[in-house]
């Protein structure tokens, strides 16, 4: 993959680079440009500076100074976001695809350079890599990229045959005999005086000496090497069940295959505790094969008694590379996309506005996993809509106001969306805080689907000054620290270390200790925290009685007017005192001070866990 990415830079198109970037090429190679030129004028010295280098074979450029690293660094990763923006999106067509590519080498190759010379490029090579295996390479796992990769690479392969051949005076075999139209040019006089000169002329050269050149056989051998390569990776693509891609003798063995299984007795799966009563001549018998590595294990077969020795010798052999063969070759099913009416989205247009740009986002996000394309999506557009939102669906529709989802989503937002939605966003973000109990990641996230509300997101500076100033102020203290925070990648990479330094603080309820018990002095030392209440008696009357005697009680105590509060009430001598609350049994205090009471010294040869 390396040699690879460096034979793409080292001959890569300059026309597919913006200002800076050829500006930059030439800043590292030393080439000296003034502000004034033009832009073919930059790209036409960065042309002839490639060239120089393939030549000489020195490839050496400058690395970035210090000082610059973190600048670089920043250019580089949001001309990334924008590229993978567009790719990931699928809004680049394909003729705009290869400038794409060029650009994404381009900003490999500088994050490399930066790696070299010290800087901490947090990952983005791996990134960079990645990006350009997905949507450049036959590695890709998307079909279409590999399907458009493949056929280039043939394309690319066929010009540069020509090409040699033209410049080796060599025709192609393919046009030889393909007839020149009209009459026979070949029976005209000058055609056969020319025909004439021409075997005079080999028949001259075949007592010479042959050419010394090698070119043809090298061209020769080298797509020999190509076409063994692209047969392997065509293998893989599941090609061969097409009897269009199929040479003659697999086409007699893929035959002979389906007859000798038409032969063969049908086999049918019989669970293991079936038992059949056959005649002797065709008794069943039960054949299990044997596990192998890599390989499910085979269910049992019912087989005649006349089949099974051939059975038995082939199912260690053939049999079993020619079923896993089959299975492997066969087509996988493919899931038919859910229909819009069973997302369960629906938009009524009662928040005026404000979730507009999230709905469309989630609709959007389930027409990718469904594989559902733009065009369909709008045919079944009705569905996503509800209440007076179905309404002007409805009507735009019927007048043609909108003909694709594009304009669907256009004409959406200019009815249903406020011209300061945006500002309303922006302050929102501005208020929303870090809270006590919140990890960095959960309010880091949370400001940024704040922003994906917006329909013209702020610059990354802007949205780094939001985050960063509404920090908690334990975790803005600790940052202060750290002098390389300019944009939102190092800023989440640093909360997140924050957030494993101080993960006891983010703990659930759930794993917190209770509280500690008491000890039994500590406990005799502080009252008890429940209340002592009398002892239950049988004999005392219901509370309703009791309520009813202390109310006449304090209605007759009340009554008498010389009779002050502060003043104690005379009372009956053959009443008596009550006497105080013994101590409750299940009472904390009283619980431990029987314990106490009641714990013997174990003999010292009880063991620890007897005790």
């Amino acid at each position: 993959m390396r040699q690879e990415l460096e034979m793409h830079y080292r001959s890569m198109d300059v026309k597919h680079l913006l200002v800076d970037e050829v500006e930059h090429e030439l800043l590292i190679r030393q080439e000296e440009f003034s502000g004034g030129d033009t832009l073919d004028a930059k790209r036409r010295k960065l042309r002839g500076v490639l060239k120089a280098q393939k030549e000489s074979n020195n490839f050496d450029v400058l690395l970035v100074s210090e000082k610059y690293c973190e600048g670089e660094y920043e250019q580089v990763v949001t001309k990334l976001d924008h590229i993978r923006m567009m790719l990931e999106n699928k809004k680049v067509k394909k003729d705009e695809l290869p400038p794409y590519k060029t650009r994404l080498i381009h900003l490999l190759f500088r994050l490399v350079r930066l790696k070299e010379s010290g800087f901490d490029t947090l990952g983005s090579v791996r990134e960079a890599k990645k990006l350009y295996i997905q949507h450049f390479t036959e590695w890709s796992s998307d079909p279409g990229v590999v399907k458009d990769v493949t056929a280039g690479t043939l394309l690319n392969i066929s010009k540069a045959h020509d090409k040699l051949n033209k410049q080796t005076g060599k025709e192609s075999d393919s046009w030889s005999d393909v007839p020149t139209g009209g009459r026979n040019r070949t029976s005209t006089p000058k055609a056969k005086n020319k025909k004439k000169k021409q075997e005079r002329s080999i028949a001259s050269k075949k007592g010479k000496k042959e050419d010394p050149n090698p070119t043809p056989q090298l061209v020769d051998m080298v797509m020999r090497q190509v076409q063994e390569y692209l047969d392997r990776r065509l293998s893989k693509l599941r090609l061969s069940d097409h009897e269009d891609w199929v040479t003659d003798s697999e086409y007699d063995q893929l035959k002979k295959k389906k007859k000798s299984k038409k032969l063969k007795t049908l086999k049918k799966v019989v669970p293991l505790r079936s038992r059949t009563v056959m005649p002797k001549k065709t008794k069943p018998k039960f054949v299990s094969r044997e596990d192998k590595p890599g390989r499910k294990r085979s269910s049992i077969l019912f087989t005649s008694g006349d089949d099974t020795e051939d059975f038995e010798a082939d199912s260690d052999t053939s049999s079993s590379s020619e079923e896993t063969d089959f299975y492997r070759n066969s087509k996988p099913l493919k899931r038919r996309p859910r229909p819009v009416a069973d997302w369960k989205l629906k938009y009524d247009g009662k928040d005026d506005g404000k979730l507009l740009n999230k709905f469309l986002a989630e609709v959007e996000f389930m027409a990718e996993a469904e594989h559902l394309s733009k065009k369909d999506l709008f045919s079944e557009a009705i569905h996503l809509f509800s209440g007076e939102v179905r309404n002007w669906y409805m009507e735009g529709k019927r007048n043609k106001e909108f003909r694709s989802w594009k304009e669907l989503i256009t004409e959406l937002k200019l009815e249903y969306q406020p011209p300061d939605m945006d500002y309303y966003y922006e302050q929102q973000a501005t208020l929303r805080r870090q809270r006590k109990s919140e990890k960095f990641s959960d309010y880091y996230y949370a400001i940024k689907e704040i922003f994906g509300y917006m329909s013209k997101p702020p610059p990354p500076g802007r949205k780094f000054d939001i985050v960063y100033r509404n920090l908690r102020s334990d975790y803005r203290n600790a940052l202060v620290v750290v002098k390389e925070i300019k944009n939102l990648s190092t800023l989440k990479f640093w909360g997140r270390k924050l957030d494993a330094a101080n993960w006891y603080l983010y703990r659930g309820k759930e794993n917190e200790t209770g509280q500690k018990s008491a000890h039994v002095n500590e406990v005799s030392e502080r009252p008890s925290q429940k209340a002592s209440f009398p002892p239950s008696n049988k004999g005392w009357k219901p509370k309703d009685t009791v309520g009813k005697l202390n109310w006449n009680q304090n209605q007759g105590s009340s009554s008498q007017p010389n009779q002050k509060f502060g003043k104690p009430q005379t009372k009956n001598p053959s009443q008596s005192a009550p006497s105080p609350a013994p101590e409750q049994s299940n009472s904390s205090r009283g619980d431990l001070e029987k314990r106490v009471a009641e714990y013997r010294v174990p003999d010292g040869s009880t063991c620890f866990n007897c005790r």
